[in-house]
């Protein structure tokens, strides 16, 4: 966090432009009468205006000689001194002068100085002292404020905020101040309405644009955060941040072009955007113009780009403990895909073979999260830790096989990895493509996922599990699997996020719908809820000819309003080429057989594996143009789709896939794999 604070100044004599005659005044009349302190005074004022804060330090000095009861001359000085870089001098200034006068103004200087000297909790100590003497002060406001932000404590960044805005309900400092805070819980929509309260205080604050479309974003208002990055980007002020979240917008709303478009141009701005980088990768993943070979060398040009300079940690010796400890890094041990894969494995590690840490970093916590957490033997978070933090705090566990569950997803700490706090390191179901880091030794996935002849497109080794890499438990949600009976409308359905709906394949998916007249398109997710990206799908199929009556686009609000919407659909179209994963496993827990197309890369091989593993390798085309047959012949044909429908939840349950156990063991084996080689390369 910045750690930018108001400083204020006592009245001085000259501005600028007379500053100059009035040094030169001041000069004769000390010539005169050396013991003449309000010449020295003048002197230092009229020198500090000019910036010459050396002699006018001096000056200053030379009044508390004469002077010492001068409280406003220790004060000048300690601003002198201040700006000439010398805390340690200014502080004991400052202290001077609010032994003589304990005013507001010099206990806020004061802790703009302590910040200077990473003193923040005295500086906090003296913007408090600040304030009582003067409430409507609103640089001690903002720089307690500030300051407590800087600390990453939220809620009392937020106390100290509403403390401010009873006496200064329209500063729009403090509102700012304020959305931060909200903006890192996160709480978007208190963040929006600060900084909405923002622009109505001042319309001309251009400056609240980026953050504001930057909360919106988080909101999952598409739209509105679209706008207002509009209007940052007409500032001309931190292009390369706009750039990136506007590339963020577009990704999301599976505008893969757009979204490429402008996290280029967020990178030639400012090359140094890791994050960006990562959006970048993710957006590249869902083009299928764009083949391995090249993924793989993006990849490792976000490592040497962002990591290279980073010292990695010296190899430690095996340990000797009788179990090895796992560590799992994610930002999504919630009710996510990754929380929800990750539980039936932490429910079933061996403890006598394993040691569990989950090091966390979501901005949120739910139900789901209680429930990780009390299967982990160590639970920690490290979403305020600062990479180099978060690594001394895993490197002091001892970790034996850190685990990264986000690749280039968001969030990520990719960034902890290329220290390499623990001796092997590997990536498993957050991102499926290669990391490009070095420092990540094994990628989890399958034979079929990734075969040998792709392995050169990944720098990590590849790690098989038997039988896939995933695993599903069973939702605990009394859901029956009810499907809607066959009339005249036949309904395609997809509930992955709207990010893997791009062109190609809404061009598909519109062919089939003219192919198969009687048929709607039933699309279901959360980024639905955005009326933005409603609109740009009905404008993709219009181009295709294809009416807003053949399409209900639903947002949706839990996982158990997803799995009853499925009561709407026959039949799911899997995208592409980064396939559903959890919706997939979800659709045929509900029992809709999926149509999955057969992939060029581990994103588009999740849905064949899948289908594969409960025994329906027919619903896997080879092409889009047996993707489109298959499309056709299941939505006039009753009998074949009731026979694949019945029974498929149990087939699901019988499936390797839902061996959780075996899973586990498997998985677990695979960790004792990558230990042992380690072990025998150290040894």
């Amino acid at each position: 966090m910045s750690k930018r604070h108001e400083v204020d100044q006592e009245p001085t004599t000259p501005a600028s432009d007379g500053a100059q005659e009035a040094a030169a005044r001041y000069q004769q009349a000390i010539e005169r009468d050396p013991a003449d302190a309000s010449a020295w005074f003048g002197l230092g004022n009229a020198q500090a205006s000019l910036g010459r804060h050396r002699p006018a330090s001096a000056a200053f000095q030379r009044v508390i000689s004469l002077r010492p009861e001068l409280a406003a001359a220790h004060f000048n000085k300690a601003n002198a001194d201040r700006e000439l870089g010398e805390h340690e001098s200014a502080v004991s200034a400052y202290e001077a002068a609010i032994a003589l006068d304990p005013r507001s103004i010099f206990f806020n200087n004061l802790g703009t100085t302590l910040t200077s000297l990473d003193r923040d909790d005295d500086a906090i100590i003296a913007f408090r002292e600040a304030i009582v003497r003067d409430h409507s002060l609103e640089s001690a406001h903002v720089n307690l404020c500030m300051a407590l932000l800087g600390k990453r404590t939220w809620q009392a960044t937020i106390e100290a905020c509403h403390s401010a805005l009873e006496s200064l309900p329209a500063s729009t400092r403090v509102l700012k101040i304020l959305a931060g805070a909200w903006e890192q819980i996160p709480v978007f929509s208190n963040a929006i309405t600060c900084l909405e309260h923002v622009l109505q205080i001042d319309p001309d604050d251009l400056s609240v644009h980026l953050p504001l479309g930057r909360v919106c974003l988080g909101d999952g208002d598409l739209g509105k955060a679209e706008v207002h990055l509009q209007a940052a980007l007409e500032q001309d002020v931190d292009l390369a941040t706009v750039h990136a979240h506007l590339g963020e917008v577009h990704r999301r709303r599976g505008a893969i072009a757009e979204a490429t478009r402008h996290h280029e141009l967020a990178l030639e701005l400012d090359p140094t955007l890791a994050a960006t980088h990562s959006n970048l990768l993710l957006t590249m993943v869902h083009d299928q113009r764009i083949s391995g070979e090249r993924l793989q060398q993006e990849s490792f040009a976000w490592s040497e780009r962002h990591t290279s300079r980073i010292a990695v940690l010296p190899s430690a010796k095996p340990a000797t403990r009788s179990r090895l400890r796992i560590g799992y890094v994610s930002g999504c041990l919630h009710e996510h895909p990754v929380g929800l894969f990750l539980e039936p494995v932490l429910r079933r590690h061996d403890p006598n073979r394993f040691e569990i840490h989950c090091y966390a970093f979501q901005v949120g916590e739910d139900e789901q999260t209680t429930v990780l957490r009390e299967m982990a033997h160590a639970w920690t978070d490290i979403t305020s830790m600062s990479d180099e933090l978060a690594v001394r705090t895993i490197h002091h566990d001892k970790i034996d096989i850190l685990v990264d569950l986000s690749g280039h997803c968001r969030p990520n700490r990719l960034m902890v990895f290329s220290y390499r706090p623990a001796p092997v390191q590997a990536t498993w179901i957050g991102h499926s493509s290669t990391t490009g880091l070095p420092t990540i030794d094994y990628l989890l996935a399958d034979a079929r996922a990734i075969p040998v002849a792709d392995e050169p497109h990944y720098v990590e080794a590849i790690e098989r599990l038997p039988c896939h890499h995933l695993c599903f438990k069973e939702p605990v949600f009394d859901v029956a699997a009810g499907t809607r009976s066959l009339g005249l409308t036949f309904s395609f359905g997809c509930f992955t996020d709207s990010a893997n709906i791009g062109n190609d394949v809404i061009d598909l998916w519109a062919t089939i719908l003219s192919e198969t007249p009687k048929s709607i398109l039933f699309l279901k997710s959360k980024d639905l809820n955005d009326e933005s990206v409603r609109n740009r799908l009905r404008s993709q199929f219009a181009r295709q000819e294809i009416g807003p009556e053949r399409l209900q686009l639903e947002g949706s609000l839990s996982r158990e309003d997803r799995l009853m919407a499925h009561r709407n659909v026959d039949l799911v179209l899997d995208p592409f080429p980064v396939n559903g994963r959890m919706a997939t496993l979800e659709s045929l827990w509900m029992e809709i057989p999926v149509l999955s197309l057969r992939g060029d890369r581990f994103s588009g091989r999740i849905g064949g594996g899948i289908l594969s593993a409960v025994g329906l390798d027919e619903l896997v085309a080879a092409s889009q143009s047996d993707y489109r047959r298959l499309a056709r012949e299941l939505a006039g044909n009753e009998q074949r789709l009731r026979r694949l429908r019945d029974g498929l939840r149990e087939r699901l349950l019988r499936s390797p896939l839902c061996d959780l156990a075996a899973f586990t063991q498997d998985l677990e084996d695979a960790y004792q794999r990558m230990w042992d080689r380690y072990c025998a390369q150290t040894t």
